[in-house]
């Protein structure tokens, strides 16, 4: 079925009439605490065919809804031993899979144009800081041309099927390792207070780390003809 693209320009007087009401100095209805409400949800990237959702109760048409994605993408790093913990640092090349990835904003049968950003950030896996590229997008819009007097609004994401065949998922999976298999490596590394060169392979081994995702929306409940 095809989708339509709502266009930003479609909900510019939403907006002005938000910040100017009718006239008169009643508060918009669309910005009373009592009338937002937000929802979330977040969890682990899971590869290579990760395809999560999030979709909002009925909301106000009428009013904007702030739709946000983030998504810290998988890495490998070395682990190095020193005493009985580990320490661990980044691998070589950041992992990029925006090409294998498709997003969306929008509401059932149309979308909201959106751009995006990816840039290295900060991250942490079981408590060990690490760096991650991050991909961040949002939206902040209204479907006021949408039909009926209530809709859902959307965030959805999935990971394409060419990141089967990529060499980004082949090399996560050839440091992918199970927690048997992290202890074990774990135990043959030479401390890395005991080697001259930290490139000396017997004190590190590598791992891939999994990415995850954070999906937001901060929406109006249905506020009827009155308001």
């Amino acid at each position: 079925m095809k989708r339509f693209k709502i266009l930003p320009y479609l909900f510019a007087s939403t907006l002005l009439m938000g910040f100017y009401g009718c006239g008169d100095d009643k508060v918009d209805a669309c910005y009373l605490s009592e009338n937002r409400m937000t929802i979330n949800k977040s969890g682990e990237l899971l590869l290579p065919d990760a395809r999560e959702e999030l979709w909002t109760p009925e909301a106000e048409k009428n009013c904007h809804a702030k739709m946000t994605l983030a998504i810290w993408y998988p890495t490998v790093v070395r682990v190095y031993k020193t005493g009985d913990r580990p320490f661990i640092i980044n691998d070589g090349e950041d992992i990029d899979i925006t090409e294998h990835l498709w997003y969306e904003f929008g509401v059932p049968f149309g979308y909201f144009p959106a751009q995006h950003q990816v840039e290295r950030g900060s991250a942490n896996w079981n408590g060990h800081p690490i760096y991650a590229l991050r991909f961040t997008s949002s939206v902040d819009q209204g479907a006021r041309n949408f039909p009926g007097d209530v809709v859902p609004y959307i965030v959805e994401f999935s990971l394409r099927n060419s990141l089967r065949e990529s060499e980004e998922y082949q090399r996560l999976l050839n440091h992918q390792l199970t927690e048997e298999e992290f202890g074990e490596k774990f135990a043959e590394i030479i401390d890395m207070d005991d080697v001259e060169n930290l490139e000396d392979e017997s004190s590190f081994f590598r791992m891939s780390i999994p990415g995850n995702y954070f999906m937001e929306i901060s929406y109006t409940i249905p506020l009827g003809k009155d308001n």
